[in-house]
């Protein structure tokens, strides 16, 4: 099952061209999480609404932004009074507790020459000082080149984030592909396995009998045995689906996820046995 965690993505109408920059990033990086059971909705107010409504249309986006578990805005030259009112609204729910639960702020760099100095530029110097006071931080960027070098680099940490939420064990492809490597290469023969002694035989060669420091109470018993005799599986199918388990359980002890039951291990497998097979077709 998809998980979706929704963006809120704001700015003036000033840095219109770094906005799309950053919704395209992240639409990119969708195409890679969809094997991790992630997505990213991206909502921007140009793609809501715009009809009349009783309350002011501010209010409509404020609803928005709570049901949100990020927001990213971008400042350069001016605080807009409505991206401004939307940083404030994100800022006190991120504060109690409350979505959007990671709040990124981005300022665009210039250099201004004393005598042009205006109230906006010392809005934005005020706004600045507020985040360090509260001893937050922001970003400041150069260009589009730099602004999205950052946002990947937070997009990737956000989404080591919400793996860990979700239950998804990320377990990398390196690894995988060493896993693969070991697989055996049929030809017609691949007969079923019915023969307990085989199917032990094999989960110890995988590591299933080993102990686990977060998740020991996974380790393979005699009823597990006899749950797979049962099936009768072929011997690659059961090659792949203990390999399978063997990585989830090595990345879930180097990370310290907890993995309730051996059903929730069988699913957490699914999407790394679906790889290995990937893998070994190659």
């Amino acid at each position: 099952m998809i998980s979706k965690k929704k963006i809120f993505l704001a700015s003036g109408s000033d840095l219109a061209n770094e906005r799309d920059a950053v919704e395209l990033i992240i639409q990119r990086k969708n195409n890679e999480l969809i094997e991790k059971e992630l997505f990213f909705e991206i909502v921007r107010w140009e793609q809501m609404r715009q009809d009349f409504d009783v309350n002011r249309a501010q209010e409509h986006y404020s609803t928005e932004i709570e049901k949100c578990d990020v927001m990213l805005v971008l400042f350069f030259k001016r605080v807009g009074k409505y991206t401004k009112e939307e940083f404030d609204i994100a800022y006190k729910r991120f504060r109690d507790g409350k979505n959007p639960r990671h709040l990124y702020v981005y300022f665009k760099k210039y250099y201004v020459p004393a005598d042009e100095i205006d109230d906006d530029i010392l809005a934005i110097a005020k706004f600045k000082n507020e985040i360090i006071r509260d001893e937050q931080m922001f970003i400041r960027f150069e260009d589009l080149a730099d602004l999205q070098l950052s946002v990947t680099q937070q997009i990737d940490l956000l989404v080591k984030e919400f793996e860990k939420e979700i239950g998804v064990i990320p377990v990398e492809i390196k690894d995988i592909k060493r896993e693969a490597k070991n697989l055996p290469r049929l030809e017609k023969a691949n007969p079923q396995i019915v023969e307990k002694k085989i199917v032990e035989g094999l989960a110890r060669s995988c590591g299933l009998f080993d102990t686990w420091k977060i998740n020991n109470h996974l380790r393979f018993q005699e009823g597990d045995i006899a749950y797979f005799a049962e099936r009768k599986f072929t011997l690659l199918e059961l090659e792949i689906q203990f390999r399978a388990r063997k990585l989830v359980l090595e990345k879930a002890d180097e990370l310290g996820i907890h993995i309730d039951e051996p059903g929730d291990l069988s699913q957490k497998s699914k999407r790394i046995e679906a790889l290995l097979r990937d893998e070994w077709q190659k």
